[in-house]
């Protein structure tokens, strides 16, 4: 088993250091495919499956330096690419108004689970941030130290 664990951990190494070559060479071409079609990865994941089902299958090869195995590693370099831009997009996101809401409560602020809890017993009725325009959350945030401005629909938020 543990010569299992070391095999997958030269391969990973391996992965990566193609992974450095060929991004450097390409100029991370994958990241800018990705930018103009975001499903991209569909692409390069089906162009891999027809090569290895060509390579089972003994259809005559006209290239003849690639193997089952290294087009299984370039399949499995593809999909750890699409998780890496996945994750590298998710980091640069721009909050959504929900997730500013829930890092003002998430710093301790109490000020808009008092607002909900106001406009409940003013309504008789359960009441959310959703409940709330874009403008009543923004001078929400605003009173408890959070600077927000809306240009062309996108929501900037900071912390004073």
């Amino acid at each position: 088993m543990n010569n299992k664990i070391e095999k997958h951990k030269e391969l990973c190494l391996a992965l990566n250091k193609t992974y450095e070559r060929k991004n450097n060479d390409y100029g991370d071409s994958f990241a800018k495919l990705r930018q103009e079609f975001p499903n991209a990865i569909l692409v390069r994941l089906a162009d891999k499956f027809g090569r290895i089902k060509s390579l089972l299958t003994g259809t005559k090869q006209q290239v003849s330096d690639e193997s089952i195995k290294d087009t299984l590693l370039d399949l499995a370099n593809y999909c750890i690419m699409e998780v890496v831009e996945m994750e590298c997009e998710a980091e640069n996101e721009e909050p959504t108004i929900e997730t500013a809401v829930l890092e003002c409560m998430n710093l301790g602020q109490g000020i808009i689970e008092e607002y909900i809890h106001l406009k409940d017993n003013e309504r008789g009725v359960q009441f959310t941030h959703k409940d709330l325009s874009i403008h009543q959350l923004i001078d929400i945030l605003k009173t408890v130290g959070v600077d927000v401005n809306l240009e062309l629909g996108v929501i900037k938020i900071e912390r004073n």
